[in-house]
């Protein structure tokens, strides 16, 4: 029972993590010089249109999981289905915008594996009672 609030509390957390783009993107506040991204070789920047379009996919990631937090309270073997689609989303939003400060990027890759070794190790969906 607890490994399952945690992961849905996880989930949402991740989910949160991802309104953060859309705030960089459409509320960049004082910046004056635009972050710029490195994978897309400038063309994204925090104040640009593909900057606001790699924040709506982030936020996409984020109603995915949400969605995998109901399912995970709701004890649902559905759950790593919107789960793994966020992953997928979440991922290409990190990587499409990793810059030299990476961190963030970093923490979403690293989320995002854990939400995959929740899956892949039997032991936690055991636990979790998500079987």
């Amino acid at each position: 029972m607890a490994v399952r609030i945690v992961l849905g509390v996880l989930l949402i957390g991740h989910g949160v993590g991802h309104v953060a783009w859309v705030l960089a993107a459409f509320f960049p506040g004082s910046q004056e010089q635009p972050v710029r991204d490195r994978v897309l070789a400038g063309l994204a920047d925090s104040k640009g249109v593909a900057a606001k379009l790699i924040a709506l996919a982030g936020l996409g990631a984020a109603v995915l999981f949400v969605a995998a937090a109901v399912g995970v309270f709701g004890t649902r073997d559905w759950w790593f289905v919107p789960a793994l689609a966020g992953i997928v989303v979440s991922s290409l939003v990190a990587l499409s915008w990793w810059n030299p400060v990476g961190l963030v990027s970093v923490m979403a890759l690293l989320a995002n594996a854990g939400l995959i070794a929740a899956k892949v190790i039997p032991w936690f969906e055991d636990t979790a009672g998500l079987t």
